[in-house]
């Protein structure tokens, strides 16, 4: 054990260096999600929605104050309407544009943002023909500020 120390420190020290200099020592709720993370979380929401639990599919979702009263009526027509479905994800998952939103939707990332109530550092964008899809950090937990057309986007 005591000739195994002095190697450690060689692979250690360097190492943990490396994951403090690229951000990794910083808080991970800080970090920006990744694009699978959005799409784990859209896919959530279609089995919520395809279940009809709506109670659990509102829990992806921050919704502005004027809309909270018919948030199940509303949410029981989006697959219906075609906001969302799974082929549709698979599709902006595969050719979507995602990053920051202030960056993915310049002219009206920051409105959406406001309206949520969430700060724009902490919400990110994804993006693909007419498909909008926004994200935010709502008390630490990420969560869908924006998402409209989905399901119109086709694999065919």
């Amino acid at each position: 054990m005591d000739r195994l120390l002095p190697k450690l420190r060689w692979i250690l020290f360097p190492a943990l260096s490396m994951l403090i200099a690229c951000g990794g020592g910083g808080s991970a709720s800080d970090a920006e999600p990744s694009k699978e993370a959005v799409v784990g979380l859209m896919s959530d929401l279609v089995d919520a929605l395809e279940s009809e639990n709506y109670a659990r599919a509102a829990e992806y979702l921050v919704f502005p104050p004027e809309q909270t009263s018919n948030v199940t009526r509303e949410l029981s027509r989006w697959i219906e309407r075609r906001e969302v479905s799974r082929a549709g994800i698979a599709v902006l998952e595969a050719n979507g544009e995602y990053g920051p939103l202030a960056e993915i939707f310049k002219d009206r990332g920051a409105q959406w943002a406001e309206r949520a109530g969430v700060p724009l550092d902490q919400a990110w964008g994804l993006k693909y023909e007419n498909a909008e899809v926004a994200v935010a950090r709502a008390d630490g937990v990420l969560k869908l500020i924006r998402l409209d057309d989905v399901g119109k986007l086709s694999t065919e």
